[in-house]
């Protein structure tokens, strides 16, 4: 997970505004609605540095004045409960996550509707969640309603939807029914494929799932296709995939190892350390 099921919220950032502004003077609210902006921007920020310990104060923080302000219901401190649970279902702590993810879609539900692009942002990080708990029939139920949504909610839509499929993919992948996860990863791609800049990680991120998927199912040839283009989009993109690319690398390093062919394997395994180095 990462900042794609914030994007999503940003674009109808103005709703929560409209929302807030019902609240005291409109110097007031314009003032809480800066401050509650400025924390979820840090939130995100700090979220895609790694520095999640900051991440989750600051979003704790947002919750706190949201609440206070607002009250415990209202559609920013939902917002500011998402946040959260991105952060710490990254940590680890997905009963606390899944609590907060629920609730965010029981609010906007009544806020927004439950078609509406918010439920859709929210039920896909549900859907995360779930599968972080092992909880696959929950997890597809939840990303399935996801995605019917869009039929409904345009903005970000192909971004979305991409995303939405590769979980699926996943999902379908640790039921073991191999074929339907194949179609899935495909149609990510597909979604995908025109993302430009640094949103390219998103692709990439794809593809390498797509190629351990190939490797597991003995398509090598296939499967290093896929781990290459990967790894040269990881690369193009630089700093901020830098991670991405250290745990690529190692995994392709055992991907060549398992074929016997270890000079092309050690390679890969000292760059991935060096890289985890820096």
């Amino acid at each position: 997970m990462s900042t794609q099921l914030s994007r999503l919220l940003w674009v109808l950032a103005f709703v929560f505004a409209l929302g807030i502004s019902q609240f005291g003077t409109p110097a007031t609210a314009q003032g809480l609605r800066f401050e509650l902006q400025s924390l979820w921007r840090r939130t995100v920020s700090f979220y895609d540095q790694g520095r999640f310990a900051e991440a989750e104060q600051t979003a704790r923080r947002s919750i706190a004045i949201a609440s206070s302000r607002l009250g415990p219901r209202h559609k920013a401190t939902a917002r500011g409960g998402f946040e959260l649970a991105r952060v710490i279902s990254r940590l680890g702590r997905t009963e606390e996550a899944e609590k907060l993810t629920r609730q965010a879609v029981s609010v906007w539900t009544g806020e927004f509707g439950p078609r509406s692009a918010e439920v859709s942002s929210a039920l896909t990080l549900l859907g995360v969640v779930l599968f972080e708990q092992d909880r696959y029939a929950e997890s597809q139920e939840a990303l399935s309603r996801a995605l019917s949504n869009l039929e409904v909610s345009r903005p970000l839509r192909p971004f979305h939807r991409g995303q939405i499929l590769r979980w699926q993919g996943l999902v379908y992948w640790r039921q073991g029914k191999l074929d339907e996860a194949g179609v899935k990863l495909r149609q990510s791609l597909a979604a995908l494929e025109r993302m430009t800049g640094n949103d390219r990680i998103f692709v990439h991120r794809v593809e390498a799932n797509f190629g351990r998927f190939l490797w597991q199912r003995g398509f090598f040839s296939e499967g290093e296709q896929y781990f290459k283009r990967a790894a040269a989009g990881y690369e193009q993109l630089g700093q901020p995939a830098r991670s991405e690319l250290a745990g690529l690398l190692a995994r392709m390093g055992s991907f060549y190892a398992s074929q016997d062919r270890h000079t092309d394997a050690e390679a890969l395994l000292r760059r991935s350390l060096a890289l985890n180095q820096v």
